[in-house]
């Protein structure tokens, strides 16, 4: 599918995920849980929630998405703390990519990536598109 000259999408991911079982891996394993899946960046941000189980909720879902995007799962060296997801000034969620998940990134021919994360009390649901 093409978007305009050269651009096409490269990786496509989709997740959704019920905040409870997010809510009860953190009641088990609280920071630990945090620091498995977040970046060092990711968190300092953390540590500033208030609700710390849905802010991991968020995060563990848009990874997801995001490792689906690059075809890998969280296998070829891929790793949930390799994939950051920060933001603008204007609160839009960006994807920045460290170690091998960047490695991935490249070798797809990728130039961008967009997310979009949306949440209810609920669920979580993260849409990741990778233009190549």
């Amino acid at each position: 599918m093409k978007l305009g000259g050269d651009v096409s999408i490269v990786g496509l991911g989709v997740d959704l995920i019920n905040v409870d079982r997010i809510r009860k891996i953190f009641l088990i394993y609280r920071n630990k849980f945090a620091r498995k899946i977040l970046s060092d960046k990711e968190m300092k941000e953390y540590e500033n929630q208030k609700d710390k189980a849905g802010f991991l909720a968020k995060r563990f879902c848009a990874k997801e998405a995001i490792s689906k995007a690059l075809g890998t799962g969280f296998k070829m060296g891929v790793h949930f703390n390799q994939l950051e997801i920060l933001h603008e000034k204007t609160g839009k969620p960006f994807i920045n990519l460290l170690g091998d998940s960047r490695s991935r990134f490249k070798f797809l021919g990728a130039r961008n990536a967009e997310i979009s994360i949306t949440d209810d009390r609920e669920y979580v649901c993260s849409v990741v598109i990778v233009e190549g």
